[in-house]
């Protein structure tokens, strides 16, 4: 009988094994990436994680969209959708900005 059980629990294992690796496979879940507006008119986004660049146009941008912003962009293999603005990231980065900038002027003097 615990022949039976263990040979159960092995089939019943590999199954959930072999669905899970399917369904992640047929499931196109996207990556989530942060893009900086380099240019506008049309929009230039620098991928750094994935050391690429896109060209969208304006009016697939999000609404106030500028240069300098940093936006959220999903990646689909190798497809790109700009989602939104990332407001959070658009203000560490400026503060990180702000304070290399203060720096320089300091060892300028």
């Amino acid at each position: 009988m615990s022949y039976k059980k263990s040979r159960l629990c092995v089939l019943v294992m590999l199954y959930s094994f072999c669905i899970l690796c399917f369904r992640s496979t047929t499931i196109q879940t996207p990556i989530i990436v942060h893009g900086y507006i380099d240019r506008m008119n049309p929009a230039v986004i620098l991928i750094e994680s994935h050391q690429e660049q896109l060209i969208v146009a304006d009016d697939e941008m999000p609404f106030g969209s500028k240069e300098g912003m940093w936006v959220d962009v999903a990646v689909h293999y190798q497809s790109y959708q700009v989602l939104a603005i990332n407001p959070h990231k658009t203000n560490k980065e400026q503060i990180k900005v702000n304070l290399l900038q203060r720096q320089l002027q300091k060892q300028s003097y």
